[in-house]
C-alpha cells in the first residue's frame, strides 16, 4: 500500500482567530497539535503514472478551525496554497479523519487554562514513495 511510504510533515500554527484568543488578558498557551495517528495523504496516482516527469514532493497549506473536541470543522477548510493542484484532493480527503489535541488559552484570573476552538494553518508535505528496483 502506498500510504505507508508517504512522508507527512505537519506543523500547526495557531492564528489569533477566536474570540477567546483575541482578548487582551488571555493568551494562547498551546496551539492545536496533530495526533500521531493521523494518516498521511496518499501521493497522487496520476503523478506517479506520468512518465514525462519525475515524481517530486508536493506541499499544500490548509487553514481550518479545530474545535475544542479536537475535530476539524470541515466547513472552515481553506486551501491557502499548493505546489501542484494534484496534491490538493489527497490532502482534503484525509482531513475528515484527522484529530488534534485542542488549543488552550489562559491563564485566567484564577490561573486556569481553557480549551477553545482555534483556527490554524497547516503545511502538509507529501513525498513520492521510494523507487523500487527492478530485478533481472
Amino acid at each position: 500500500m502506498l500510504s505507508r511510504f508517504i512522508i507527512l510533515v505537519v506543523s500547526a500554527v495557531a492564528l489569533a482567530g477566536t474570540a477567546s484568543a483575541q482578548s487582551a488578558d488571555v493568551r494562547v498557551e498551546r496551539a492545536p497539535a496533530p495526533m500521531p495517528s493521523n494518516r498521511a495523504p496518499e501521493y497522487p496516482r496520476a503523478l506517479l503514472e506520468d512518465t514525462s516527469r519525475t515524481p517530486t514532493a508536493g506541499r499544500v497549506i490548509v487553514e481550518f478551525l479545530v474545535r475544542a473536541n479536537g475535530a476539524i470543522d470541515l466547513t472552515t477548510v481553506e486551501v491557502i496554497s499548493s505546489s501542484d493542484t494534484a496534491f490538493v484532493a489527497p490532502v482534503l480527503a484525509v482531513l475528515p479523519k484527522w484529530r488534534f489535541l485542542p488549543g488552550e488559552v489562559g491563564p485566567d484570573a484564577y490561573g486556569r487554562f481553557t480549551v477553545v476552538d482555534m483556527r490554524i494553518r497547516v503545511p502538509v508535505t507529501i513525498a513520492p514513495p521510494p523507487q523500487r528496483r527492478r530485478r533481472r
